[in-house]
């Protein structure tokens, strides 16, 4: 009973910030993942909501595209400089993604939300961080 006792002292004892605090820490430490879970969403050519990027108005383009990405969809990508200046603001919620390329705004204003997980890419991301979460609320709930 002892035992109990403690257990429910430990969990009257959790607040909010300290569950923010410990997930927030999460997410900064798997930033990458996310990062580039969100480039793999691009190239398979879905927008934050899952949506379609569109298809290429050019014939001649989009045979060029199809060469560099089989899948043969609008991905934003072509020199990979784009891509590769993604980052993840984590020192707070909401998490944001953004980019430093120069054609960022452009793209976001053509695209529209292009950056952010979509539920598949969210789905995969809970996963890999499922054990860092397991143990977090391991040992929070250790007395």
């Amino acid at each position: 009973m002892s035992r109990l006792r403690e257990y429910v002292a430990r969990l009257k004892s959790i607040n909010q910030k300290t569950i923010d605090d410990g997930v927030l820490k999460i997410v900064q430490e798997t930033k990458n993942q996310a990062i580039d879970l969100n480039t793999k969403q691009l190239f398979a050519g879905r927008d934050a909501n899952g949506q379609s990027l569109g298809g290429y108005r050019n014939e001649n383009y989009a045979a060029f595209k199809r060469s560099l990405n089989p899948a043969g969809v609008v991905d934003l990508k072509l020199t990979g400089d784009f891509h590769s200046s993604f980052f993840a603001k984590t020192d707070s919620f909401p998490i944001a993604f953004d980019a430093t390329d120069e054609k960022t705004s452009e793209l976001k204003q053509k695209y529209g939300e292009i950056f952010g997980l979509d539920e598949t890419s969210l789905e995969e991301y809970r996963e890999e961080v499922k054990p860092l979460a397991q143990d977090f609320f391991h040992e929070l709930l250790s007395p």
